[in-house]
């Protein structure tokens, strides 16, 4: 591999302290490059060729803060027609940027419910792979039927060494796990208070899909999360109630009048079948 920022990285990470040489090989990219991958490369010398042995080292250490569950669907997508349950699948995503062999990693759905990749499999850095229950497709559990329940389940995701490196809930598994945690109730904003929020906490280390619950309980209808709603390990979001803010993770009633009574209230927290999670009063 004949890349003149490669080169730059491997002498920097050599000429570096051993506290210092990761930070100060990242700071010359401030995020590594596609080019960094982990297949082999040409070795110029016996120094270069333990660089690289170190490097891939180092990127199988990082690989479980990189291939990370993305998506589950349960249902089928949208659970239309009588074979929809045929469809359903987990999605998972490299969200670094390293160039990944996952092989011998392992899925799990539940007791003797797993799939391992084979060796070789490489993930892309941004790549994300499906992996359906039945086997119609390159990446499956070749099951015949159905592995993911509806009302709710777990997914987890081992890597060549066993260690559990990220956990999915969804529905039933998820709702101990999330609670109302705060209500602004009496927002500084003249008039519509749009700057009163609801405050939702996920206590556990998981992803936890919240596709479709519902928090109610103010003067307004229904707040129902979008598909694709996630509540990161151990994150916190808000709900506003005329306010859009992405660090806290972009939800709002978009409501032109106050939602929460100054004098008190209560709000509650639904899954998405109608099960109550957590319910606050003020």
């Amino acid at each position: 591999m004949n890349d003149p920022t490669l080169t730059r990285l491997k002498k920097t990470i050599m000429d570096a302290s051993e506290n210092n040489a990761m930070s100060d090989a990242f700071n010359i990219y401030g995020q590594a490059p596609k080019a960094l991958v982990l297949a082999s490369q040409p070795k110029q010398d016996e120094n270069i060729a333990s660089l690289d042995v170190w490097w891939q080292a180092c990127y199988q250490l990082f690989s479980a803060n990189q291939i990370k569950i993305s998506a589950l669907d349960f249902n089928g997508s949208g659970g239309q027609g009588p074979k929809s349950d045929e469809n359903e699948y987990i999605e998972l995503t490299n969200q670094g940027p390293a160039i990944l062999d996952i092989g011998g990693w392992r899925l799990n759905a539940g007791e003797k419910q797993d799939m391992v990749f084979n060796p070789g499999t490489i993930m892309m850095s941004g790549e994300s792979i499906r992996i359906y229950t039945y086997s119609h497709a390159k990446f499956s559990f070749n099951q015949k039927s159905p592995i993911w329940n509806n009302r709710g389940d777990e997914a987890s995701l081992y890597d060549s060494d066993g260690e559990l490196t990220c956990r999915w809930l969804y529905g039933r598994s998820a709702e101990s796990y999330v609670s109302i945690q705060y209500i602004q109730y009496d927002g500084q904003e003249r008039f519509s208070e749009g700057d009163e929020f609801v405050e939702i906490v996920n206590v556990s280390d998981s992803y936890i899909d919240i596709s479709n619950w519902a928090l109610g309980g103010g003067h307004a209808s229904d707040f129902i999360f979008s598909p694709a709603s996630v509540l990161g390990p151990r994150a916190r979001i808000r709900v506003y109630t005329n306010k859009l803010e992405k660090a806290s993770g972009g939800y709002s009633w978009e409501s032109k009048r106050a939602i929460w009574s100054n004098e008190g209230g209560q709000a509650h927290l639904n899954t998405m079948d109608g099960r109550l999670v957590s319910e606050y009063g003020y």
